[in-house]
């Protein structure tokens, strides 16, 4: 069995690599597309320019722009931009294996993972100086935490925590996230889960306070 885990582990690994590696090559070689010249613009000037025009001109919630801001900070060459949506590539290829095992135990993890690995959109997304390769990742993370923290058996109050977190992050992040969040309680009221559905609507209720400014 431990061996069978390494050997998974290690299949893992590769996939996470070759998404790493697939997704860098195509970064380097294409060019830069027009929407990425407006985020490389609202990025440029410092992390104050970035926010305002995170909200007035990209229309867009303001973490990732932020972030970005200050990611440029080491490097503002168009290809390290790039590095920061490359490298939630890999990431999401971890996360989609472990939501798989939670969610689709009848189905081999790294299946998943190959799939999400060489997925043109999420490969796509990894190439863009845009949010959505970190959209991806977020939403993945959601997934993880609302099954550990509301849905397993024994729930896991650091998963509630984590979830909080990344609820608020995601939702700085892009607005519509916000969908997946109320499908949560949705889900969590078709399967009559009371306990749970009540934690995670306090919960929530901590998010939207965060959310407030």
């Amino acid at each position: 069995m431990r061996d069978q885990g390494l050997i998974k582990s290690a299949i893992l690994w590769a996939l996470m690599l070759l998404g790493f590696g697939l997704s860098l090559t195509l970064a380097w070689l294409l060019d830069i597309r027009f929407d990425e010249a407006f985020t490389l613009n609202t990025t440029s000037q410092g992390v104050v320019y970035a926010y305002h025009q995170a909200i007035k001109f990209e229309q867009q919630a303001p973490f990732y722009f932020v972030v970005l801001s200050l990611w440029r900070n080491i490097d503002s060459s168009i290809l390290f931009a790039r590095l920061f949506s490359v490298l939630c590539l890999p990431l999401t290829v971890w996360v989609s294996a472990e939501v798989a095992k939670r969610y689709v135990k009848n189905v081999n993890p790294l299946i998943v993972a190959a799939i999400i690995t060489l997925h043109q959109q999420v490969v796509w997304s990894s190439l863009d100086i845009r949010l959505y390769s970190l959209m991806v990742l977020l939403s993945g993370l959601l997934f993880l935490f609302f099954y550990d923290g509301y849905l397993a058996e024994k729930p896991q109050t650091r998963s509630r925590i984590l979830y909080i977190v990344i609820a608020i992050v995601s939702l700085y992040t892009q607005y519509y996230l916000g969908f997946q969040m109320v499908a949560g309680a949705a889900a969590l009221l078709a399967i009559k889960e009371w306990r749970p559905l009540r934690r995670y609507i306090v919960d929530l209720a901590i998010v939207g306070i965060f959310f407030l400014p």
